[in-house]
């Protein structure tokens, strides 16, 4: 009998895999397709949040996309080879050399788009073309167990939809790469095992090296399962003579090269361990931690699963077609005669290894308290270095592609009718695409061609014949992904930057940059500092004033910015949106006062009493009280320990204590956990009033706490703040109108400060919503207010920009007030405490919008 004439589809897969991966990528990504060069995708969400592009937004995809500009750069001679010069760069740039793969063989697809089109473009070029890859490697996998070419194109389309693959791609983790590879080493295995073929295992050990150098994590369970496949390519075998020698050596001589590209890989990987032995993370990760990154079962069929579980979204989809291939292989295998057992034995051996991937998925959250991780842990040491125990799921559509075949193609078997095929392969196809696409939608991030103070600082050096060097406020210990924005402007000018962010960070950095100099996150540049940075020629500064959360320092942004306007070894260069730069002096200049009546700092540092560490004490509930609780010392031997907070170089910094009762404490003050002396506080009040405990400004590095202990009578406390400069009582004593005006600039903010206006900008393309204003977080005595926000907006009329929302205490939400238009806030408020209360503003549009001031006005 004649074999019949290949269809058009089973002899042009690549032309297949094309379309194919050209719709679903367009479909899971719109609207990315229409910004192709000037925007990138920054993850997935849920499918309830609407898909807007935000601005310059940083993460771990922005951190993958300067290595692969670092390896197009090398390629076009501006870099030397495996030097990581932009990034961790304090000084010295032999030490910047640093030997590795730099992601081949994507960076090189970057490469040739990022030629084409720039960063953007090249980004998306190589994340398109590394679906339509694995697209057709998979058909190329699937095709060995059936060759039915609806089922292969069904199998790949599953493999393509997974949701874990879009939230690692478009996340910008190195493992939605990788994940490419996995079909082609299970292809290697298959050929090698079941056609004994060298070929075979050439393939999949060049798959395994190119896993290696792509993603540790790919590479590690890639090759982790191999021998697993390998059994399930012998299921496949009808011919094997077990007793003959040839058998084995022709085995042995086809996975040889398998063995032998491991054993190239392992040497390579080497080279990243000994980066590794110098991290804090060299021991392994614990279960602890481990646990903070496992996802919930929950994940597996809900769409709405929070936080990392969604990203383990199965569905319901796969599972009813491994289902439906399991019933129709049983009806069939319980016909009278059949002889045919594999197809059911290969069905189910897959989707006992899908079980296991979930397991070893879920973590510590996995079956029986996370049973299987520990025994991997036990049995396989270097799985210790797996942090995110859902890695795995890279794995997970390569099986499930061949699943999905296997059930098809037996269903097919059972349609005689060709419209009938097409409208069950159409129905099965349909209803994978909506329920993936239902529950996701992409997060996508606009990149700015440019920024003007980067421009300065390069130009400015280039000028004086120097190497561009900087630190960036925020300066973190390597591990924020907020130094992936900076590294993504300091790639257009090659500017050397002493910040870093990689998943292991030397110790030797962290102990002699960043806890050296970290002081400048809080606007503490000592003359010595500056000194030493000159030394290492390091010569400008740079400030994102947009990218400065709570944890950095106890007050917002604009202390550090008036801290630097009126530093004598600072000169400002320039200022491009939210993005300040200033150059180091070696000489003192003469300071010119540009916002010198800045002198109210609202905390970020403000904690219920019974959070802090005590020893006695009573814990009791008060619906006055902040957080519903309050403690009262009354007996000899209570004492509580306030949060240790560094020092800041701020004027009258101090506690503040809500306290009440009749009795008196002694406050004990510590500086780096050192007595540094003692006061009396009296306490005589039968309402809550706030006390201030002065603290020391020596030297930035240092830490300081203070104790407080119970000496006589009874006395309640029940919040703290640590707070500097004039607190809004101390405003309105010196007001004789009971009116007062803070800056905006003065509130925590995204956006840009207007030093004219002392206010706070939001232009039309600086695209980023959410809460991105509040304060002042700070007591007032109980009474009615006015509030008036002095803003302009340019949203069309009736069109809702924003809303504000008065909080008391924090959190709290006591009124809402949308805003559209041209409107502005201008309310009553009603303070029934002197608990602190703040105003938070949800920005909703691209609208531009002006914030200049608030202000307060006491009314009778």
């Amino acid at each position: 009998m004649m074999n019949p004439k290949p269809t058009w589809i089973e002899r042009n897969p690549l032309w297949v895999t094309l379309l194919m991966s050209l719709v679903v990528w367009a479909i899971l990504t719109w609207p990315l397709p229409r910004h192709l060069g000037t925007t990138i995708p920054a993850g997935m969400t849920h499918a309830d949040h609407e898909t807007r592009i935000a601005g310059n937004m940083p993460g771990d995809h922005m951190q993958l996309l300067y290595h692969f500009w670092l390896f197009a750069d090398m390629v076009s001679g501006h870099t030397p080879w495996f030097y990581n010069l932009y990034e961790f760069n304090t000084g010295s740039d032999a030490e910047t050399y640093m030997p590795g793969s730099y992601y081949v063989p994507f960076s090189m697809l970057f490469t040739a788009g990022y030629w084409m089109g720039g960063q953007a473009f090249g980004w998306n070029f190589a994340g398109f073309l590394s679906i339509w890859l694995t697209a057709y490697f998979t058909w190329l996998l699937i095709r060995r167990f059936t060759q039915c070419p609806a089922a292969i194109l069904l199998g790949c389309l599953a493999a393509l939809l997974l949701p874990y693959r879009w939230h690692s791609l478009l996340g910008g983790s190195p493992t939605g790469f990788g994940m490419t590879l996995v079909p082609l080493v299970f292809l290697g295995i298959d050929m090698a095992v079941r056609e004994e073929k060298i070929r075979g295992g050439i393939l999949a050990g060049v798959a395994i090296l190119l896993a290696c150098w792509s993603d540790t994590h790919v590479y590690f369970f890639a090759t982790l399962v191999a021998p697993a496949w390998g059994i399930l390519a012998l299921v496949q075998r009808r011919d094997i003579d077990w007793l003959e020698p040839k058998t084995w050596i022709r085995w042995s001589l086809a996975l040889l090269p398998v063995l032998i590209f491991i054993a190239i890989s392992f040497s390579f990987s080497k080279l990243t361990a000994s980066h590794i032995q110098e991290s804090t993370t060299s021991a392994g990760r614990t279960l602890q931690e481990v646990a903070l990154f496992s996802p919930h079962a929950d994940g597996l069929f809900n769409a709405r699963a929070a936080g990392i579980s969604h990203q383990i979204y199965l569905g319901y989809g796969y599972a009813a077609i491994a289902l439906m291939g399991f019933g129709l292989l049983g009806f069939r295998v319980c016909q009278p005669n059949c002889r045919i057992y594999r197809p059911l034995a290969l069905l189910l051996l897959l989707t006992l290894a899908t079980a296991g991937i979930i397991a070893l998925a879920l973590g510590p959250n996995g079956p029986f308290e996370g049973r299987a991780l520990l025994a991997v842990r036990k049995l396989i040491p270097p799985y210790t270095m797996i942090r995110q125990p859902a890695k795995i799921y890279a794995l997970l559509p390569s099986v499930l592609a061949v699943m999905t075949a296997i059930s098809v193609g037996v269903c097919s078997t059972y349609l005689k009718s060709r419209w009938m095929r097409v409208g069950v392969y159409a129905i099965i196809a349909g209803l994978l695409i909506a329920e993936q696409r239902g529950q996701m939608r992409p997060v996508l991030s606009m990149l700015d061609a440019d920024n003007g103070a980067y421009t300065a600082v390069a130009d400015d050096a280039e000028q004086r014949d120097l190497k561009a060097r900087a630190v960036v406020v925020t300066l973190w210990p390597g591990d924020s992904h907020y130094t992936s924005l900076y590294q993504y402007f300091a790639s257009i000018h090659r500017i050397r930057l002493a910040n870093g962010y990689r998943p292991f960070v030397p110790q030797a950095y962290k102990e002699h940059f960043y806890s050296v100099f970290e002081t400048v996150n809080r606007g503490n540049l000592l003359p010595e500092q500056v000194d030493a940075l000159l030394d290492r020629g390091i010569e400008y500064l740079l400030v994102h004033e947009d990218l400065y959360p709570e944890k950095v320092s106890p007050f917002p942004i604009g202390f550090v910015l008036k801290q630097y306007f009126h530093h004598p070894r600072l000169r400002l260069l320039e200022r491009d949106g939210p993005v300040w730069a200033f150059r180091l002096l070696r000489e003192e200049r003469t300071v010119s006062p540009i916002v010198e009546d800045w002198k109210t700092w609202i905390p970020a540092r403000s904690i219920e009493a019974e959070a802090w560490k005590r020893h006695g004490g009573t814990s009791l509930a008060g619906d006055d009280a902040s957080g519903g609780q309050f403690v009262r010392f009354e007996n000899q031997g209570d004492i509580l320990w306030s949060t240790m907070a560094a020092i800041t170089d701020a004027d009258q910094l101090r506690w503040s204590l809500r306290v009440r009762g009749h009795g008196k404490l002694r406050i004990e003050i510590f500086v780096q956990h050192q007595s540094a002396g003692e006061l009396p506080l009296m306490i005589d009040s039968d309402d809550w009033t706030w006390m201030d405990i002065p603290m020391p400004q020596t030297d930035p590095h240092l830490v300081h706490q203070f104790g407080a202990e119970w000496v006589e009578g009874s006395v309640d406390l029940d919040h703290g703040q640590l707070i500097a400069g004039a607190s809004l009582t101390d405003l309105f004593q010196h007001s004789p109108d009971g009116h007062i005006s803070l800056p905006a600039a003065l509130f925590f903010h995204a956006g840009e400060t207007d030093t004219e206006t002392q206010g706070v900008v939001f232009t039309a393309d600086y695209h980023r919503d959410g809460i991105v204003f509040y304060g002042p977080r700070l007591p007032l005595e109980p009474g009615r207010y006015r509030i008036r926000v002095d803003a302009t907006s340019e949203a069309p009329d009736g069109a809702t920009y924003g809303e504000w929302a008065f909080e008391q205490p924090r959190g709290v939400v006591r009124q809402r007030f949308p805003m559209a238009g041209s409107e502005t806030l201008d309310t009553t408020i009603d303070l029934p405490s002197n608990l602190p209360w703040q105003l938070v503003f949800v920005r909703r549009t691209d609208d531009a919008l002006s914030i200049r001031s608030v202000e307060i006005e006491r009314l009778k």
